[in-house]
């Protein structure tokens, strides 16, 4: 097989999988709420929404929108910088970082499911290829 049709079997499997209920809930983390959520419980409450928007690949329009969304709903918290007082950090409250433990263990378990089906070889073989092309990805070839 070239890789032209590599490339074509591949995007079917692509476009397969995006229609599974496991990789509807990982697209609620791309760009949205939860990966806000995830990278503040990650980066321990100490970003701005700049820096959040780097991070995330969201614009910073993007950001503020969720952050208003967030806070309304008690799962993040603004405050002025410490180090700069006309500036602001967000922080994630008790609840924002149960949200998204919640959905992370959603998608855990579907997954857990998915490698005791595939077994510990294909599994082990999944995770080191995924990784390989998520690298890949990351650098845009």
């Amino acid at each position: 097989m070239k890789a032209r049709e590599y490339a074509e079997a591949y995007m079917w499997n692509m476009i397969a999988l995006c229609m599974r209920p496991s990789q509807k809930k990982i697209e609620r983390f791309s760009g949205g709420e939860l990966l806000i959520l995830a990278f503040l419980s990650y980066y321990n409450n100490c970003l701005s929404p700049k820096e959040l928007s780097r991070i995330t690949g969201t614009s910073t329009a993007h950001v503020a929108k969720a952050l208003r969304n967030l806070e309304a709903k008690g799962e993040v918290r603004r405050q002025p910088d410490p180090a700069d007082a006309r500036k602001k950090v967000v922080s994630v409250t008790a609840a924002g970082v149960e949200r998204v433990e919640n959905a992370r263990q959603e998608i855990l378990d579907d997954f857990d499911r998915m490698m005791e089906a595939l077994g510990e070889e294909d599994a082990a073989q999944l995770v080191r290829l995924s990784g390989r092309i998520a690298r890949l990805a990351y650098k845009r070839i």
